[in-house]
């Protein structure tokens, strides 16, 4: 029983339960009919319409209802993908900004190691590993955080249907790790490439 909405106020029970409630027979209204492969189910549904109008029978193609809802499903799991995609390229091209400015702000360090002895190579290699760091320890925070956040979303979802069970697709996430890893390396090399060409009196003059 609802109150005329989808899935608002509804009561499921049995039939026999309300027929003892209310004390007569209720007839049945909903009729679930199963067609022969290679039918047409459109025009199955459009003849019962037709046949029983007046008594007001509606049709539903559970089928196509299947497809739909599912459809829909995919539709919202590919848009809030596409938000953690853009969310993840912000990251990326935020670590890429960190490490320019990093470059700027710390000129005067980067020509004191190179007046010291320090190599090109070994400059560009501190930003790498530094950047590097950043990058894996956000990376495991998001893990962390997403494990636990798909978890509880599957611990409330089994309350209500069985069989549902929490599992890591691995190899998903291996790949999409290791692109994260790999873009956020790539975009902090310009900013180390940078800072390895730093003229050592240069920056021991910059104020």
């Amino acid at each position: 029983l609802n109150n005329g909405n989808d899935h608002e106020n509804q009561l499921v029970t049995s039939k026999d339960k309300i027929e003892d409630i209310f004390g007569f027979t209720i007839p049945s209204t909903i009729y679930r009919f199963r067609a022969v492969d290679g039918i047409d189910l459109d025009s199955v549904t459009k003849n019962l319409e037709t046949t029983f109008i007046r008594n007001g029978m509606e049709t539903v193609n559970l089928q196509e209802k299947v497809r739909s809802e599912a459809a829909q499903s995919r539709a919202f799991n590919r848009l809030f993908t596409a938000f953690m995609g853009l969310g993840l390229i912000v990251g990326i091209a935020a670590l890429g900004v960190i490490s320019m400015r990093a470059v700027v702000e710390r000129r005067q360090q980067i020509g004191t190691l190179r007046a010291i002895g320090y190599r090109k190579w070994m400059v560009q290699w501190s930003f790498v590993i530094e950047s590097s760091f950043v990058a894996l320890l956000g990376i495991f925070i998001g893990l962390i955080l997403g494990g636990v956040t798909s978890y509880n979303i599957i611990v409330s979802i089994r309350e209500g249907f069985d069989g549902i069970e929490f599992s890591i697709p691995f190899v998903q996430i291996s790949i999409i790790v290791g692109l994260a890893y790999i873009f956020s390396i790539l975009m902090t090399l310009l900013a180390a490439r940078q800072a390895s060409e730093i003229a050592p009196s240069d920056a021991l003059r910059y104020e």
